[in-house]
């Protein structure tokens, strides 16, 4: 086993699970051959179940790392064989077992084994990983927490994409805008730095508004922050990033109209020390060059007890935007460093603690925005300034999973504390057609914000076909934003103002959700969630306060059904809820909640005898009262505020295919068509007339991919993968300003392509970004001259090692 991937297993049998893997086997005995025990193994991941059978049973077991990770199990108690404990204990894993000569156990996939000797020599290993990775037949099943229970991705009845850890790594996708490209229906337009980026997920998504439409969780930790400052999370060891499209108002709450994104971290490993480093560098077409450096170190503190893995991440990337008027090149670098620090406890047999740190910095010069066809930037008012920004924050989680045989008990407490400072910012506003209408704005922000959150869950265990979870949340956060220097009019006739606002918001939720499975082929769910929101907001400037209350009831009812081992076909429907506020923006402005019903179905297929896999899903969705941004200039008093537009319809279709052609050779296709209107309109805030579309969404997304794993100038574990992305134009409007305010993002396609070698501890990775060089806008903000183009055609290489 090598010690990059190491389970709580490993001390067991390190030497034996290479032959675990290629050797062929009998067929397991008949249980009446084994003898009887008396097993208690909690519910929890396949590995740590493995460890405590072992014990139990006292008997030797070699099970691979990359077999058992990512799966769970249901407790298991009584009096039962050896033989059908583990069998049990492997139901509907996909994985058998097969008992050697002397006794000894060996877990094993069946579309993993491959003939050749089971006890070849160590020497031999390196072309015997090669010969296993040549002989598979079927595509890894994925675990997620969709549900907030680790599932089999099949078995979630709504539209989830999943990118496995070594999916990220092998395509380095190292952040927001990477993970944009790779997911369909996910846009993220970034104008760069300081923490700026607008996520948007199947047509719902905002600048403006109480908090974002999209919600953010690291583990189990609440990280969704307020419009256009999410956290700027790093993806290096993750051991996956699940993306939910659609409302998940039950589970997820208050922030979750579009869906949620959930980056999981590798869990620190309890039996051996460990880690990898990774140092890349790359250069950008007529920019500077970029670095980054990666690395993890797993300790443990008490054998299979204790055990702590702190990641660490530094990132210098070049600019390339230059500023002629002050003799400046490639103006919007950025420069940031991280730790992450997770510890694992295992207290008891039956508790265990969670602890992650995280500590970022973020430096940047100009956003990544308001460049010209030529690669130039100008600043409004013709200034002779250069805008800079940063974005900085800690945040802590303790999580609590507490086994009580037929539930289980979870505490997550986090705390998150982040800040974003913009300087020298421009941006233009055209109030008409014609050059004197052409208003410039000029500030600097800065924006601080807290929050503590609190979630209780009470869960069903078990293998049963009742399932359940009833919970409580709580989160307590404010947010203080300043504008100062204010320049905003004409060119040659400015004024100034500042802006200083506080709000401060208290909210509570409690929730549930059932699901019983009839036959093992019905299931029939329902969830419910009661939410309530109290909010008070300052205006220090204009000596104004204000406050009120929101509240919700957001309903889901889903039903599933397996045709047959290979199809299952689902449907459902939600709601979705986001909270009304008081401070919008410049200025206090009340606006209520908005609220979403969306309608889906959608089929899961394994075919081909899992050597494909295709999901597929229609949706529409009803959404009310949109909160949206709008500006209002009378004489000198400017008005940016949130108010409610009106209502909108969203249609459309998401799929995505893959499928192993041959035993090396996997292909994919995905993508999104999505139809956005508003139907009827709000007409005291006119921002939008029926027929506009809804801001900033492509009208479809497709993406296309090829990985072909081979051996490569003598190194045994190596790949070449090429991805191609097209994303549709989106629309930016807001007839509060004119009816002339309209603008629209380019057709955007991103080939990217990498170059894999690996061999024992050893990588090496070739690669190139954006090789067609696209320059178009990827955002629909080209009307302010604040839209961003794509990075530049870059080239790079990185190195790794393991240890």
């Amino acid at each position: 086993m090598s010690r990059r991937s190491q389970s709580p297993l490993a001390g067991m049998f390190r030497s034996g699970v290479l032959a675990g893997l290629l050797a062929v086997g009998a067929a397991p005995p008949a249980s009446a051959q084994s003898p009887v025990h008396d097993f208690n193994i909690p519910s929890g991941s396949l590995s740590r179940a493995l460890l405590a059978f072992s014990a139990q049973a006292d008997v030797t077991l070699m099970a691979p790392d990359q077999l058992v990770d990512g799966k769970s199990v249901s407790a298991l108690r009584g009096e039962m064989s050896s033989d059908q404990a583990l069998e049990e204990l492997l139901r509907g894993s996909g994985l058998q077992y097969r008992r050697e000569p002397d006794g000894g156990l060996v877990i094993f996939a069946p579309a993993a084994r491959a003939s050749g000797d089971a006890r070849r020599a160590p020497a031999a290993e390196a072309s015997a990983r090669s010969a296993a990775l040549r002989q598979r037949i079927a595509i890894e099943e994925v675990v997620v927490t969709a549900q907030k229970r680790e599932q089999s991705i099949r078995d979630v009845p709504i539209s989830v994409a999943a990118l496995g850890g070594t999916e990220l790594q092998q395509r380095r996708i190292t952040d927001f805008s990477d993970l944009s490209m790779a997911v369909p229906s996910l846009s993220i337009p970034e104008r760069g730095g300081a923490g700026d980026r607008f996520i948007f997920l199947r047509g719902m998504g905002s600048i403006q508004g109480s908090t974002p439409l999209v919600g953010i969780y690291l583990d189990e930790a609440s990280v969704t922050t307020f419009p256009g400052a999410s956290l700027n999370l790093q993806t290096y060891d993750m051991a996956r990033v699940e993306v939910l499209r659609g409302p998940q108002g039950t589970l997820y709450g208050v922030g979750s109209m579009g869906g949620t994104i959930k980056f999981i971290t590798e869990e620190p490993r309890l039996d051996e020390v460990g880690g990898r480093f990774d140092a890349s560098a790359s250069t950008t077409q007529g920019g500077d060059p970029s670095y980054r450096l990666n690395g993890v170190v797993n300790m443990p503190l008490v054998r299979d007890e204790m055990a702590l893995r702190v990641v660490g991440t530094y990132v210098n990337d070049g600019g390339w935007i230059d500023q002629p008027a002050l003799d400046r090149d490639n103006i919007d670098d950025e420069e940031l460093a991280e730790v992450r620090a997770r510890l694992r406890w295992l207290a008891t047999e039956r508790l265990e603690l969670n602890a992650m740190a995280i500590v970022h910095r973020g430096d940047s010069g100009a956003p990544s925005t308001g460049e010209d066809a030529d690669g130039n930037y100008t600043q409004a008012y013709l200034d002779p300034t250069t805008p800079s920004g940063g974005h900085d924050y800690e945040l802590y989680n303790l999580t609590l999973d507490y086994d009580l045989d037929s539930a289980h008990l979870l505490s997550t407490t986090s705390y998150v504390d982040a800040e974003r400072r913009q300087r020298e910012i421009g941006y233009r506003v055209p109030f008409g057609l014609d050059e004197a209408s052409l208003f410039h704005a000029k500030f600097d922000e800065d924006s601080i914000s807290q929050s503590f959150t609190q979630e209780l869950r009470l869960s069903s265990a078990g293998a049963g076909p009742w399932n359940w979870l009833v919970g409580a949340f709580y989160r307590d956060a404010e947010l203080d934003s300043t504008f100062e220097d204010f320049k905003f009019g004409p060119p040659g006739e400015p004024f100034f103002f500042d802006v200083l606002t506080n709000v401060q918001t208290q909210s509570w939720a409690v929730f549930g959700e059932t699901s019983y499975s009839f036959n093992d082929r019905l299931e029939i769910g329902v969830g419910l969630r009661y939410f309530e929101d109290r909010q008070e907001a300052s205006d220090f400037v204009a000596g104004t306060e204000d406050e009120a209350t929101f509240d919700s009831v957001s309903p889901r009812l889903f039903v599933s059904y397996d045709l047959n081992d290979e199809i299952k076909i689902y449907a459902s429907a939600s709601e979705g809820f986001r909270s009304g506020g008081l401070a919008g923006g410049i200025g206090v402005r009340p606006f209520e909640p908005d609220t979403v019903w969306s309608y889906e179905l959608g089929s899961k297929m394994a075919l081909l005898q899992g050597r494909m896999n295709a999901d597929v899903a229609v949706f529409y969705s009803d959404y009310k009262d949109t909160q949206v941004d709008s500006i209002n200039l009378v004489g000198e008093d400017l008005r940016q505020f949130t108010s409610n537009a009106g209502d909108a319809e969203i249609q459309g279709i998401d799929w995505e295919l893959s499928v192993l052609a041959t035993a090396n050779l996997s292909l994919g296709l995905g993508g999104e068509v999505i139809d956005t209107e508003f139907v009827e309109i709000n007409a005291v805030s006119a921002s939008h007339a029926v027929g506009d579309p809804l801001d900033f969404i492509p009208d479809y997304h497709v993406s296309l991919w090829g990985q072909y794993d081979t051996e490569l100038f003598g190194w045994s574990d190596s790949y070449i993968r090429v991805d191609y992305t097209q994303k549709g134009p989106s629309r930016y409007g807001n007839r509060t300003i004119c009816s002339c305010y309209e603008s629209y993002s380019g057709t955007i396609n991103m080939l990217n392509a990498i170059v894999g070698l690996g061999a024992e501890d050893w990588s090496i990775k070739l690669f190139a970004k954006n090789i067609l060089n696209d320059r178009g806008y990827v955002d629909a903000e080209s009307i302010e001259q604040i839209a961003a183009r794509a990075r530049p055609r870059t080239i790079g290489v990185e190195i790794g090692m393991s240890f």
